[in-house]
């Protein structure tokens, strides 16, 4: 039983009498209630000072201070005595406050609550901020607090706080509220919350069923009818149509379908006398053609913003609309519905709220931008919309506006905001993978960044300049040099429906991220950032202040450098000297910076440290805020390898580490071990991968900027910014100008600070992976190669050589492979139905006319002594295209480091090597058996050789025989001239001294000229058979193990051959999970390996169980992609788990785990009927939980009970016998017991071993019916 509904009751109002002083010392008990204040001065709450008249109003009688306080103290104490009779049934106690600029509040002898207060409070304290609006300073907030009531007189005494003591205003007002429930007429009811040996709360009769919506949020275009309903018979449903929160007594009453025709923002609640109303359902329903003309004049809203022109519509000027639709010849139709397209292009956010939250002048974020904390952040609904659907999200969240100098309205009204998820507004953390599949998907904040001086509304590099992935770009550069980094992506959002425009969400580096990526407790982190309002914003600052102070002192000598790592000189650990610095993750952080060249970099930055010893690896350095960054495309542009942080904010950024850190020497070398490392050999810094992560983002966003274009594109001045006219251009330029260029400019900045050497390290002649045990490894260098095996450096600290190190010297050559007059043979096609293949090694070209190159013919004379197999009869007038296949020999592939071809042609060609697609010039992207080339050089041109560098097909070459294959192309068939000579060429290490291996080995070598070495060239040879999906499964995952084994995550491997033994070095889980195999780790025929989340917990349910190591990261419980690569990147297994059918779904938390069946096969693991669960929890990890059919009777094996039909249900089942993967059991009709047939069976339960049977089948007059066991 409980009792009815509290009531609310005031027990301290304004106006109240009161008891003040302004001390001039310290005054002992001042706070309790058997103080006797009766010599201070009596008026009326509030109590304070202004020199304006803005405060006078809310000053009661005998409380103005300013004669008293002004210039003599910042601080008053203020004493409110009020009475409670009755104690009982007293609930949420409120302390209500108006403030300026800081208090301390005590209930009888007791702090309850402080806001802007010092941590040790004195008689003559000032506030620790001051409260600069003064609108908020009059208006009352609401505290809970908590605190000894006693029955009889109490006391609030409250330290007030003014700024200064000079201030001109100063405020104290305070009420405090609760609820009081009758503890006299009990009923019977729910209660919402358990509360034993304690008072009873609300009794209800029940709680309203949740409502629900005939259509779900999403991307519509034409009208429709929305019904709201709720399963609580006899409940009432209120809804609005404007952001706010609907109530038990506000918003429209629901009475039947409501048309939406428009784009539209829907709250609903439903409520029921005495029952728990449900929670605010959002939803929100866009119309992307109706969102592309958007209005500038939303009613209801403010004209302007902080003094400020508001900006809400698209750009209704019909000729720049069709521009920034793509397009300025399209009708007005097709521009509408190229924008409708561009909003559906990327994820939707949906932000909903009340207007006035966001746009009510005294309160709403955006009229008051300069607002931080949690008083300036206002509750919202946010949702998801793919327009998949299924796939879409809802939940509360608070809204912030985020930035520094990027709050400025007068700079840019699209404003930079972040959503933070708090148990206060629904769920503590969103839990929906925004960020994609690769790492975790629960996130505690999201920063929507606008990207703001990389985008169209403010441009700061110039009239068109804006790229918008500048920053993400540099964010996923970072991640992909090995470093732990800030993921993002790009979505539209939306404030109330009206769309505000492209948007970049990221993850906010602080102590939760921390926890989430790095591991331990998020209590266990320091974070820091550059500023505003605090530095600090988790642990504490001290540690980040006493490696700039080691900084400033000085790295130069070996011990200080060892020391900041906690170090000895020897590099020992030493446990006296706290680990500072993460020495490669400042220098990976430095090269990132370096390489993009943000205009404000260092200076905007975040480092996180775990605290804990022995686990820390020192602070780490996460890039942030890079909107000015890649030099406007310009690759010259920018150069932050400097001697000086630059700007006086940067003083305490990294920078202050990095620039005197560089003078050690031994970090210069190990700079340019990873500046070698990143910029070379498929590293995440080479131009290719660089093009590669910018190619994928402009992918993603491009086809969004047409709807941004059409929000934003003008809102700069000085014209409208489109896509086709200013971004593309920007893009071209990234690909061709900047990344090219890039590289040459940032080595030179880095040489002449000494941060990178001349001397170019030793190249191999193969980098690394699986090699025969017959493999020579040889070095090009011009300089004496030193290289070790056994892991250490070639080089001694200090500069010396490892005396284990040994020499050896390059060799390069140049090995001529075709040269001009190279035996060839030559076809004229005369249609296209033969020769399909002719391009192939193995093509038999017998039949071809036999000759040696040059070929062509002249009409003229200038090609005549260049040509030696004259084709004029065969082509002209007939054909412009020619088929050439040259054969050539290579001794040794692997000694090849490069590999080019010479070309003189007259018009065009496309080369293949040995059967692939390597080269080509003037020819058009379909090819035929009578192309023509598409543009033609000149003569003198055509006389000179061309170079095209095919190092990167150089692996295409085998030893023995080779086919360089031409298909050669005229610009017309009655040209008067053509010509193709060919030459094919490579430098070879074929001199170079050469090393043999017999095991796996990682080689690690050195150029040493004169005095200086070359940046370190690593490499991991693995001797022996290469991992494929051939040989290697993923055996049995454990995803979600039951609470009683919670921790207990593994996956297993296995070699499924039966008679070689697979390497598994350098093998790595890159998706899902993150685990690489050591080095020499080998997996015998038949043998498992076993990783786990947690190895210790795993080992407690099997003791004896060999788990090979500690998985980084978590399997995902709802399913995700897990992928599995070679040490060369190769994939292995990569496929998509779920715990939903046709899954087995008991493996979701129950107990049992994935297993692989018959996984000597090696199945498709993408097919879910490949997997079972195991036949007992916990699983089976390291362990055959499979059998192999070894008897006679297949269906005796395969069978253990069954069959069963099932006349009511229509259902046909049996039960197959635990472990017999290897057998399939299809279920199969017949009419007439002569043709069977397997169609009309929906597989139904995880063991997939119970059917639906189709009613066009059990419909049938007579039907019989049996079941096939046959090996899979």
């Amino acid at each position: 039983s409980g009792y009815g509904d509290p009531e609310d009751v005031k027990f301290l109002s304004s106006g109240e009498n009161a008891k003040w002083i302004v001390p001039g010392g310290p005054i002992e008990g001042w706070t309790g209630t058997l103080f006797d204040d009766s010599s201070w001065a009596t008026g009326k709450t509030g109590i304070g000072y202004d020199r304006s008249d803005k405060y006078i109003p809310h000053i009661g009688e005998g409380g103005d201070l300013l004669d008293s306080m002004r210039g003599v103290n910042a601080s008053a104490y203020i004493r409110v005595p009020f009475v409670i009779n009755d104690l009982s049934g007293i609930s949420n106690l409120i302390l209500r406050m108006k403030w300026e600029d800081g208090f301390i509040a005590y209930l009888n002898g007791t702090e309850i609550k402080s806001m802007s207060s010092p941590e040790n409070p004195q008689w003559n304290s000032e506030a620790t901020l001051n409260r600069s609006n003064e609108d908020d300073a009059i208006t009352f907030f609401d505290y809970p607090v908590s605190g000894p009531l006693i029955e009889g007189q109490n006391v609030l005494a409250i330290h007030g706080l003014n700024a200064s003591r000079t201030s001109s205003d100063f405020l104290i007002s305070p009420e405090i509220t609760a609820k009081k429930t009758d503890l006299n007429s009990p009923k019977n009811g729910f209660f919402l919350v358990p509360s034993p040996g304690s008072l009873n709360g609300k009794l209800i009769d029940g709680l309203v069923r949740d409502t629900k919506f005939s259509v779900n949020r999403g991307f519509y275009d034409s009208p429709f009818d929305l019904e709201i309903s709720t399963e609580t018979e006899g409940a009432k449903i209120r809804y609005t149509l404007d952001g706010s929160e609907p109530s038990e007594s506000k918003g429209i009453l629901y009475d039947g379908p409501i048309n939406i025709n428009d784009t539209t923002v829907l709250r609903a609640i439903a409520f029921k006398d005495n029952f728990t109303s449900t929670n605010v359902d959002t939803q929100t329903y866009l119309f992307p053609e109706r969102v592309a003309v958007q209005t500038n004049n939303p009613q209801g809203y403010p004209s302007s913003w902080a003094g400020v022109s508001a900006d809400y519509g698209m750009d209704n000027d019909p000729v720049d609309f069709r521009r920034a639709a793509g397009n300025a010849n399209y009708s007005l139709s097709q521009a509408k519905s190229a924008i409708a397209d561009s909003l559906k292009s990327i994820t939707t956010i949906s932000i909903v709220t009340d207007k006035d939250n966001i746009f009510d002048r005294r309160r709403g974020i955006y009229q008051n931008p300069s607002g931080r904390g949690s008083q300036w952040e206002r509750p919202v609904s946010v949702e998801i919309i793919n327009g998949e659907g299924d796939d879409d999200y809802q939940t509360n969240a608070g809204l912030r506006v985020m930035g520094f100098t990027s709050r400025n309205l007068s700079t840019t009204t699209k404003l930079n905001m972040r959503l933070l998820f708090k148990k206060e507004y629904g769920d503590s953390k969103m839990k929906y993978p925004l960020l994609g599949s690769e790492g975790p998907n629960e996130f505690n904040t999201i920063a929507l960044r606008g990207n703001i001086r990389d985008a169209w509304v403010t441009e700061y590099q110039g009239f068109g300049s804006a790229l918008y992935i500048g920053d993400e770009w540099s964010k996923r550069s970072q991640k992909a040099m090995g470093q732990p980094a800030v993921r993002g992506t790009y979505a539209h959002v939306y404030l109330n429906g009206m769309y505000w425009g492209l948007y970049n969400p990221t993850e906010r580096p602080d102590d939760d991220f921390a926890e989430t990526h790095l591991g331990g407790d998020r209590t266990e982190y320091d974070v820091v950032k550059f500023c505003c309002p605090d530095r600090s914003i988790a642990g504490s600052i001290r540690i980040w202040d006493q490696l700039l102070s080691a900084a400033r002192s000085g790295l130069t000598s070996h011990a200080s450098y060892q020391r900041v790592q906690g170090k000895n000189p020897d590099g020992s650990l030493n446990p006296q000297f706290p680990v500072l610095l993460d020495v490669d993750n400042l220098i990976d952080y430095s090269i990132n910076g370096y390489y993009h060249a943000q205009v404000d970099w260092p200076g905007n930055y975040y480092v996180i440290r775990d605290r804990v010893e022995g686990r820390t690896t020192g602070f780490q350095f996460f890039t942030w805020d890079n909107d000015i960054a890649l030099g406007a495309a310009n690759p010259n542009n920018g150069n932050k390898v400097q001697s000086s942080p630059g700007h006086n904010w940067w003083t305490e950024s990294p920078g202050e580490i990095e620039i005197p850190i560089r003078r050690n020497a031994e970090y210069r070398v190990r700079f340019a071990d990873r500046v070698y490392e990143h910029f070379n050999h498929d590293g995440a810094m080479t131009v290719e991968n660089n093009i590669n992560r910018w190619n994928k983002l402009a992918e993603m966003v491009r086809p969004a900027l047409f709807a941004e274009s059409a929000r934003w594109g003008d809102s700069r001045g000085q014209g409208l910014r489109t896509v086709q006219d200013n971004w593309d251009l920007m893009d071209q330029r990234m690909i061709d100008n900047y990344f090219p260029g890039r590289q040459s400019v940032l080595f030179s900045q880095l040489r002449s600070h000494g941060l990178y050497p001349d001397t170019l390290a030793p190249e191999f002649n193969k980098r690394g992976g699986v090699v025969s045990p017959e493999f020579e490894l040889k070095f090009d260098s011009e300089s004496v190669v030193y290289y070790t095996t056994d892991g250490s450096d070639p080089r001694l600290v200090g500069g010396e050589v490892n005396p284990d190190a040994i020499m050896v010297s390059g060799g390069r050559t140049i090995l001529s492979l075709i040269e001009t007059g190279a035996a060839l043979r030559v076809n004229v096609p005369l249609d296209g139905t033969k020769s399909q293949d002719w391009f192939l090694p193995e093509y038999d070209d017998s039949e071809w006319t036999a000759g040696n190159s040059g070929i062509g013919y002249d009409r003229g004379t200038r090609y005549r002594d260049l040509i030696s197999l004259d084709l004029y009869d065969e082509m002209r007038g007939i054909n412009s295209s020619a088929y050439v296949r040259i054969p050539f020999e290579v001794v040794e592939p692997a000694n090849f480091i490069s590999l080019y071809l010479r070309m003189k042609s007259d018009d065009g060609f496309v080369v293949y090597l040995n059967g692939v697609r390597v080269a080509e010039q003037n020819a058009p992207d379909q090819l035929a058996w009578n192309s023509t080339a598409t543009a033609s050089p000149n003569d003198d041109e055509a006389m000179t050789f061309k170079y095209s560098d095919i190092t990167f097909h150089k692996n295409l070459l085998v030893r023995g025989d080779n086919v360089l294959a031409i298909h050669a192309l005229n610009d017309s068939s009655g040209s008067s001239d053509f010509l193709i000579i060919p030459e094919l060429a490579g430098d070879s290490l074929e001199a170079a001294d050469t090393i043999s291996m017999d095991r796996t080995t990682v080689v690690r070598a050195r150029a040493l000229d004169g005095n200086e070495w070359s940046p370190m060239n690593e490499a991991t040879f693995i001797v022996g058979s290469r991992p494929t999906s051939k040989n290697l499964v993923v055996s049995e995952i454990m995803y979600h193990p039951s609470l009683k084994n919670e921790g207990d995550e593994f996956i297993e491997l296995m070699n499924i051959s039966q008679t070689e033994e697979i390497n598994l070095t350098g093998v790595k889980f890159d998706n899902g999970i993150s685990f690489e195999f050591p080095v020499d780790f080998t997996l015998g025929p038949g043998k498992r390996a076993v990783i786990a989340s947690d190895p210790d917990a795993l080992r407690v349910d099997w003791p004896d169980l060999e788990v090979v190591g500690q998985f980084n990261g978590n399997l995902n419980n709802g399913g995700e992609r897990v992928t599995l690569v070679d040490s060369e990147g190769v994939e292995i297994q990569s496929f998509k788990y779920d715990d939903k059918s046709p899954w087995p779904e008991s493996p979701d938390g129950q107990g049992p785990s994935l297993v692989l069946m018959n996984s000597l096969s090696g199945p498709d693991h993408s097919d879910p009927e490949s997997w079972r669960a195991s036949g007992s929890d916990g699983g089976s990890p390291g362990f055959e939980s499979g059998k192999n059919h070894n008897s006679d009777d297949l269906i005796q094996y395969a069978i253990e009970e069954g069959p069963d039909f099932n006349v009511i249900n229509g259902t046909l089942s049996m039960k197959r016998r635990e472990g017999a993967d290897d057998v399939l059991i299809v279920p199969q009709w017949s009419e007439e017991l002569r043709v069977w047939k397997g169609d009309g069976f929906e597989a139904i339960g995880e063991d997939r071993t119970s059917w639906k049977i189709s009613n066009q089948v059990l419909q049938k007059e007579k039907v019989f019916y049996r079941f096939e066991v046959r090996y899979r």
